[in-house]
């Protein structure tokens, strides 16, 4: 777990710790100022990719420069392209050089008095090229010029803000992130308007070069958190990153632990409440889920909506949360206990219920509540796996029809069927300690 000592962070060693730098791998070979060799060299790489689009034609009225557009059809905006950065280009009283020396100088000029979009870069490698080509920013090229332009006119379909599905609140706000970064951060920057707000980007993943987001606020967050997060994340060696689960596992303190030692909400009001209290977020492009360090344990009984009621039902609830979760993870094993060891704590006419329903079982008590542990375990996990329509049917009907058959048939007790019931709504309650109650279950 993320630990607070003295009032400081202290963070333990990741466990790559010889994890070379992420990204791309730098080959850093210079763009040329021949055109047509620099479109061969692209033409060779993206030989199997027939969704990259070349738009060739002449720079200005004087048609005396050729120049080249490139991108990927599908995560640009040709709309932009036609009418933002083609017909400029093409229509421009503007000459450039015939000598390809001034480079800079002249690509300059195209950036701030021709293309009218606010973020371009000027590019001079290869490598760098391919890095904004495949992230889907369009290339230019022009014949002379060793320099090129990055213009971000990056389009592409995405899903609309909705409220999530895994945090439903009766009253709060009811937005959730998306799968989309840039939509994340706004969301973010919408519930804290504070110029200390910093978002600084990384690219993890050596094929999926995917960004991620690390977001604090100055001042607020310890600066050994935000330095500890960037070297853990620094330090993460893997070819694919495509959800904030991956990051999850490398920047933990304990992957041993059974226990969550780093948060994830869908919901940007619960990750802006713990960016305000000091926490770092990191989002990840891909993922609607967003981690937070560090995390203590009794976070997980805690929700948004905590904050929107009044002090003593929230105080209630919260009580409520902890005794499920003990239900959750000790009901089992303190029926089999009871009944197997300590029979004189059971007040006589219970005690005579529960035998006259065990009498016609075959299995002790221990192995009773093993079957019917791994019964809803399994009817758990196929609700989840399965079309929603279809797994909430098989959850209800399969719980109904397996528990009352199995009583029937005389292999599983009444009082049984009772104990998982309600260990299994128990466990629904505090949903950020699902997988620790599913093994304690079992160690109990």
């Amino acid at each position: 777990m993320f630990r607070y000592i003295s009032k400081r962070i202290r963070f333990s060693k990741l466990k790559n710790e010889n994890g070379r730098e992420t990204g791309m791998e730098k080959s850093n070979t210079p763009l040329l100022a021949d055109l047509d060799k620099n479109l061969k060299d692209l033409h060779r790489i993206f030989k199997n990719s027939n969704d990259i689009i070349y738009c060739d034609f002449n720079l200005g009225r004087n048609k005396k420069k050729k120049a080249a557009l490139i991108y990927i059809d599908g995560m640009s905006d040709s709309n932009k392209l036609q009418d933002g950065i083609l017909k400029p280009l093409m229509q421009v009283e503007f000459e450039l050089p015939p000598e390809p020396s001034p480079d800079q100088e002249a690509i300059d000029t195209l950036r701030k008095n021709i293309i009218p979009a606010a973020d371009t870069s000027i590019i001079d490698t290869m490598d760098k090229v391919l890095e904004n080509l495949v992230s889907g920013t369009a290339i230019l090229l022009v014949d002379g010029l060793k320099n090129a332009l990055a213009i971000n006119v990056m389009k592409w379909e995405k899903r609309s803000v909705t409220e999530p599905e895994t945090e439903n609140v009766v009253r709060g706000p009811r937005e959730g992130f998306t799968e989309d970064l840039k939509t994340n951060t706004v969301l973010l920057r919408r519930k804290i308007k504070k110029a200390d707000f910093c978002v600084e980007n990384y690219k993890l993943g050596d094929k999926t070069n995917t960004m991620v987001s690390i977001i604090y606020i100055k001042n607020v967050a310890p600066v050994e958190l935000v330095d500890e997060v960037k070297k853990r994340l620094g330090k993460i060696k893997t070819d694919i990153i495509l959800d904030s689960g991956y990051v999850e596992q490398f920047i933990e303190d304990d992957p041993n632990s059974i226990y969550p030692t780093v948060g994830n909400s869908e919901k940007p009001d619960i990750v802006a409440s713990k960016i305000l209290d000091g926490r770092v977020a990191i989002l990840v492009d891909g993922s609607p889920f967003a981690l937070t360090v560090p995390m203590l344990f009794v976070e997980s009984f805690q929700v948004s909506e905590d904050y929107y009621s009044r002090m003593l039902f929230s105080s209630f609830t919260r009580i409520i949360r902890f005794v499920s979760y003990i239900i959750s993870v000790t009901a089992p094993a303190i029926y089999v206990a009871l009944t197997v060891y300590h029979q004189e704590l059971i007040p006589t006419q219970l005690l005579i219920s529960i035998a006259a329903g065990h009498e016609p079982v075959p299995f002790p008590a221990v192995i009773e509540a093993i079957i019917m542990i791994v019964t809803f375990d399994i009817l758990r996990e196929a609700g989840v796996r399965l079309p929603k329509p279809v797994g909430s049917a098989i959850s209800i009907v399969g719980a109904l029809v397996i528990g009352e058959s199995a009583v029937a048939a005389g292999l599983i007790s009444p009082i049984m069927v009772i104990v998982v019931a309600a260990t299994a709504i128990a466990s629904f309650v505090v949903p950020a300690q699902t997988d620790s109650g599913v093994i304690l279950r079992y160690i109990y």
